[in-house]
């Protein structure tokens, strides 16, 4: 991952006073840089448009049994347990995501489920409503 695309979010995190963390070692996959790039600022754009001023975000990358492992994590509003499973469809908008504030269409986790499907990977979130979120991102890693 190039730290230069946690870099392009750096406004966003200074304007909303958000805490960002982006931890872990190096790594080299076999990927479409822009695609993989897509997919990042997917889940970070999200990330910042669902947490409070003053929350925190947290960006993890590692290597775990040939796998290149990259979680995201927020300290925002969650995802509501009844809407958790329908998140990746294309054109569902959460309640919350609805508000015309926060903008929106429905269709970046598609889209980046598409390009991790693409890539051999998985995709998965887990969230506490009220609390915040964590996608993670399974990619393979080819030597």
């Amino acid at each position: 991952m190039r730290r230069w695309i946690a870099y392009n979010f750096e406004a966003l995190f200074a304007k909303k006073n958000i805490y960002y963390a982006l931890n872990g070692d190096s790594l080299f996959i076999t990927a479409d840089r822009d695609k993989i790039s897509q997919v990042i600022t997917n889940l970070l754009s999200n990330a910042v448009k669902f947490t409070p001023p003053e929350g925190t975000i947290t960006l993890k990358i590692r290597n775990e049994k040939n796998q290149a492992l990259l979680t995201i994590a927020d300290t925002g509003e969650g995802i509501h347990p009844k809407e958790i499973n329908r998140i990746f469809e294309r054109f569902y908008m959460s309640d919350l995501s609805r508000n015309s504030f926060l903008g929106g269409q429905g269709i970046g986790l598609s889209i980046v489920k598409s390009i991790i499907k693409a890539h051999n990977g998985t995709i998965t979130v887990k969230s506490d409503y009220g609390k915040g979120s964590t996608f993670t991102v399974i990619l393979p890693v080819k030597r």
